[in-house]
Parts: structure tokens; sequence; C-alpha cells
């Protein structure tokens, strides 16, 4: 995804998109039953966001479901590195105004 962050803007929207709608869609938010502290809704929303998150060739840690494709990590995480810098280039130009 070297493509200035665009890309990865891209694949963060559409995976909160489908929380969103993964979150919108669930009955019942109370304890999952897996572990204290785990809810229904934390096991909906990681589903719905490691879904994303693999098909765009992403890796994920999370604390619902441990890390996927740990071969990946390099890769996200660079692109996760690149947007974390252009953001705080646009705050900083932003703040200068």
């Amino acid at each position: 995804m070297n493509d200035g962050g665009s890309g990865l803007l891209a694949v963060l929207g559409e995976a909160a998109a489908a929380v969103q709608g993964a979150l919108g869609r669930l009955e019942d938010w109370g304890p999952a039953g897996t572990r204290p502290g785990q809810y229904r809704s934390d096991l909906v929303a990681d589903e719905a966001d490691v879904a994303v998150l693999d098909r765009a060739g992403l890796d994920t840690l999370s604390q619902e479901s441990g890390l996927h494709h740990p071969d990946a990590v390099e890769c996200a995480h660079s692109a996760i590195l690149a947007e974390r810098r252009s953001a705080e280039r646009f705050l900083t130009r932003r703040d200068r105004r």
C-alpha cells in the first residue's frame, strides 16, 4: 500500500463501516462467556474488522483473537507508521495556519 496512505485510509474506512454494520445487527451485547471482560460486541467487531484487514493483505494484532498472518507484520507495521507520519505532517501544517 505504498500510495501515500490513501489505500490504507480506504481500508480502515471499510473496516470501520464493517464494524458499524456488524454491531448494528447485534442484539445481545452481553458477556461472551469466553473470558472475564469480553463481550459479544468485542467478538463481533473483531470478526468484521479482521475480515476486512485480511482481505487487504494486512496483518492484525487483536486483543480479542490474537495475531493473524505474522509474516505480514512488517508490511502492516510499515503502512501504519507511514500513515502516522503523514497524519503528523498534516496536523503540523494545519497548526501553522
